[in-house]
């Protein structure tokens, strides 16, 4: 897990093994997320214990998240590579727009992490951490489906010199 035990910030260098933190938390590597058959980084969380995503909206696609019982995601803070992604005006988070394809691991710390992360954190933290476009590779995926269903998810990833780049997207839509 990447922890900084002092302020629980992200640390990309430094990594400590699960069983040394003291806190409740489950990792997700790129491996379980790929095995999981989960489409979306809100239908991998959903399989977690004591994560609960709603679909209020009725699109399978803004999903609202409960953490614990803390409903609506007000007690979860959510990072994406270190950056806190809640809206400051009512602490929700729009995972959706995280393709799946692009997360190498998530890391979900159960219990309040408010005196580590700040406000909002009652419930606990999720970390998503990207991946890196190290290796030259890609991928592109399509299926269609009853009723005009069209999925579709690619991505790129390589090096140029020292700069290391990614892409990834998805689309689905459903009449």
């Amino acid at each position: 897990i990447v922890w900084d035990r002092l302020f629980g910030s992200f640390q990309p260098e430094e990594e400590e093994p699960v069983d040394t933190v003291p806190a409740h938390v489950t990792v997700l590597t790129r491996e379980d997320l790929e095995r999981s058959g989960a489409r979306t980084l809100q239908d991998a969380l959903a399989l977690e214990a004591g994560v609960i995503l709603y679909d209020e909206v009725g699109n399978d696609l803004e999903k609202t998240l409960d953490l614990r019982g803390f409903a609506e995601g007000t007690g979860t803070a959510v990072f994406l590579d270190g950056v806190r992604l809640n809206d400051p005006r009512n602490n929700s988070t729009a995972l959706e727009s995280i393709p799946l394809e692009a997360v190498e691991r998530i890391e979900i710390t159960r219990g309040s992490a408010a005196g580590l992360v700040g406000g909002g954190a009652e419930a606990g933290v999720i970390r998503v951490l990207t991946r890196s476009g190290a290796e030259p590779g890609g991928s592109l995926s399509a299926a269609g489906g009853s009723e005009g269903a069209l999925p579709a998810r690619r991505h790129l990833q390589g090096k140029i010199g020292q700069v290391e780049l990614f892409r990834s997207g998805a689309h689905d839509e459903t009449p």
